[in-house]
């Protein structure tokens, strides 16, 4: 529900994937759809073949986290050893041309948001600070951006990427960036994303609050640390314990996001800095 007073969240930060776009379900389709046009993949049994590349790409994704492993690294060796399991090796001319294909299906999967249009329009108009901060590749984000219709609210240096910078959610430095960037304070900015390590536990431990977009209404992990410093307003039934750790809000969708702003009133000075 909105809140009566104005909120204090002047810098609004967001993740992309599965936040304001449904990644889990382009997911399969462009797969699958890239799968079934190339020559070398085109003869194996689909279910099979994205199964086992999905179970190679969850695998090593913890590595491009702790930066282990370079996305682009990552790219290429979970579709090699994806198909090693078929006995298939691949040449770098057969990964370029699976990759080349893969981001083509996965962009066009992304439809123009009016709503979300609508909803980014208002929080510029009302003067807040607006950033994306995305564990992917440096390659495509700002495309997708530009597939939702957001493209104008962001530029390079308001779009963090933890491919460019060189270190990943929930690393405290991918947040504080922002914060120095835009020369806000913690308790100023409000984080907003689906994975609860990355966009939720993270940013609080750095002493931002988050609006957890859980489309699946997943429990809080039972690891959720208590440490956090950010401030918490646990929307949990009044018959249930508040979690030790415990977001500002929990939402399905990101356009639940405009119930739980209040209305700010205009902020002096420009949303993206100069």
């Amino acid at each position: 529900m909105p809140n009566h007073t104005p909120d204090p969240f002047k810098l609004l930060m967001f993740d992309l994937d599965d936040t304001l776009y449904d990644f889990t379900r382009n997911w399969p389709l462009a797969l699958k759809a890239t799968f079934q046009q190339l020559d070398f993949t085109r003869g194996f049994e689909l279910a099979l073949l994205y199964e086992t590349f999905e179970k190679h790409s969850t695998g090593m994704w913890p590595l491009v986290e702790s930066g282990q492993l370079s996305f682009q690294a990552y790219r290429f060796r979970r579709l090699e050893q994806a198909l090693l399991e078929f006995a298939r090796p691949i040449t770098e001319e057969e990964y370029d041309s699976f990759n080349r294909l893969f981001i083509e299906q996965s962009l066009s999967r992304i439809e123009r948001d009016e709503a979300l249009i609508t909803m980014f329009n208002r929080f510029a108009a009302e003067g807040r600070q607006l950033a994306i901060v995305t564990n992917g590749p440096g390659d495509i984000s700002m495309q997708k951006l530009e597939r939702l219709g957001l493209e104008r609210h962001f530029n390079e240096e308001t779009v963090v990427i933890s491919e460019k910078v060189g270190y990943a959610k929930p690393d405290s430095r991918i947040y504080r960036r922002m914060l120095d960037f835009f020369g806000t304070q913690p308790e100023q900015a409000l984080f907003i994303g689906d994975s609860w390590h990355a966009d939720v536990q993270g940013p609080m431990q750095a002493g931002i609050a988050a609006v957890w977009v859980n489309r699946a209404q997943l429990p809080i992990p039972s690891d959720a640390s208590a440490s956090a410093s950010a401030p918490a307003v646990a929307m949990t039934l009044a018959t249930e314990p508040v979690p030790a750790l415990a977001p500002y809000a929990t939402i399905k969708h990101i356009a639940e996001l405009n119930a739980i702003l209040s209305t700010l009133p205009i902020i002096q000075g420009r949303n993206q800095p100069s």
